[in-house]
Formats: structure tokens, C-alpha cells, sequence
């Protein structure tokens, strides 16, 4: 019996360096120590902010109008925490 090996080879495994979890600066990981409660200072801010909006809703065009300025204000500044607070974790995760 003549033996003959098997004409078919596993393709080659492309060694990709697994991604390596980057350490936080110290500043960044004492804002992400912090970042819940200034989350919820923002979003305390947000409550206050509509409430204000309520009540400006039979003042007047224009302080209503700067009431919802100063609303919008405040939510984008939360959404900036979460997306910042997002950015630390997936940094510190890998």
C-alpha cells in the first residue's frame, strides 16, 4: 500500500495581536470614579430645567423660549457625560 498525505494544508492563521486594554491616566480614572455622581447633578439639572419650562408656559413667548434654550442645554450636556463616561469604559475594557 502506497501511504500519500492529505493534499489539502489548514489554511495559515493570521496572528492578530489580541487588543490590549490601555490603562486610564489617573485623571481618567478619577473622572470615571466621579462620573455617576456628575451624571446625576446633570440630570438633577434637566428636572429643574423642566419645571422651569412648566412654569414658563404661561409667562411669555420669550421666557419660555429661553427656559427651553436652557433645557436643551442641560440635556446635551448629560448626553455628553454618558458619551464621555461610554468613551472611559470601552478605553479601560479594551
Amino acid at each position: 500500500m502506497w501511504w500519500r498525505p492529505c493534499q489539502a494544508k489548514p489554511a495559515a492563521v493570521a496572528k492578530v495581536p489580541a487588543a490590549k486594554a490601555k490603562k486610564l491616566s489617573y485623571k481618567e480614572q478619577q473622572e470615571l470614579e466621579g462620573m455617576e455622581a456628575t451624571i446625576h447633578a446633570a440630570e438633577e439639572q434637566v428636572t429643574v430645567r423642566q419645571a422651569e419650562v412648566e412654569r414658563a408656559a404661561t409667562a411669555g413667548h420669550a421666557v419660555l423660549t429661553e427656559a427651553c434654550r436652557v433645557l436643551e442645554e442641560a440635556e446635551q450636556a448629560v448626553a455628553k457625560l454618558y458619551a464621555r463616561w461610554e468613551e472611559l469604559e470601552a478605553k479601560r475594557n479594551g
